[in-house]
């Protein structure tokens, strides 16, 4: 009884001694400008977008980003549903480190600023699957449909004072969720971010039993050569714990 008393202690203090790391991080973060001081900056804050947080080592957090096709160096991934991000952080998970989803409007500017001074992200809208089962690369790394966001500087230099998913963007996820019979997706990715915040143990649990049981019935694979015209994109529906396929868009960018 007392072993496991004293391996609770010890649970205990190396989760007080991360906690105390993050936030001196956080600090640290909003002493250089990288964060904001109060309240969230005007970027992604309507509609509300989201970006996965990833440890890259103990206590240290970075904001995932990917390649984009025909743009140099790494863009910020964003994503429009929490849920989506969580999927996401349990592939690129490594063992005893942690990933975490965060509102992109709470991150500050600096993080979505190109050389030319521009805004940009890379907005994910669905996983590319192949047979009922998500694609990776040869990598590992999970083959997306996304949209490159991008605002320009304004006449006088500074950097865009709004930025976030634009009109275009919205209608082309309408059209797929509604094609795969998701009505209410907006509501339930705010539903989603709400419920499973803070720190009570019971949300975690049943946060990451859902995305657990996304990644058991995507089944990924490796992508087979060739172009994707028998591909489709997928959408993953938590209230019955299942993948729904929609037709691929001609357009569409894998990564």
């Amino acid at each position: 009884m007392k072993k496991a008393g004293d391996e609770h202690t010890k649970w205990l203090q190396e989760r007080q001694r991360r906690k105390d790391a993050d936030a001196k991080y956080v600090q640290i973060l909003r002493a250089r400008g990288e964060l904001p001081p109060q309240q969230p900056l005007p970027y992604f804050s309507d509609p509300q977008g989201y970006v996965l947080m990833q440890e890259v080592e103990p206590c240290m957090w970075d904001i995932v980003r990917i390649p984009v096709e025909g743009w140099s160096g790494m863009v910020v991934l964003c994503f429009m549903s929490p849920l989506d991000a969580l999927i996401e952080g349990a592939y690129r998970a490594k063992p005893g480190l942690r990933y975490e989803v965060a509102c992109a409007g709470g991150i500050g500017t600096k993080r979505f600023l190109a050389k030319d001074g521009s805004a940009v992200a890379a907005l994910h809208l669905s996983w590319l699957a192949h047979e009922g089962r998500l694609l990776q690369t040869p990598g590992g790394m999970q083959c997306r449909y996304y949209r490159l966001l991008q605002e320009a500087r304004g006449p006088d230099g500074r950097e865009p004072e709004q930025f976030g998913v634009d009109a275009d963007a919205l209608d082309e996820l309408e059209k797929m969720y509604e094609e795969a019979g998701l009505f209410a997706w907006q509501e339930t990715n705010a539903q989603y971010f709400h419920i499973w915040g803070g720190t009570d143990k019971a949300r975690h649990v049943s946060r990451n039993e859902q995305v657990e049981q996304a990644v058991r019935a995507a089944r990924a694979k490796t992508r087979p050569e060739g172009k994707p015209t028998d591909w489709t994109l997928a959408l993953f529906d938590s209230e019955f714990g299942q993948w729904h396929h929609v037709p691929i868009p001609h357009t569409v960018l894998d990564r």
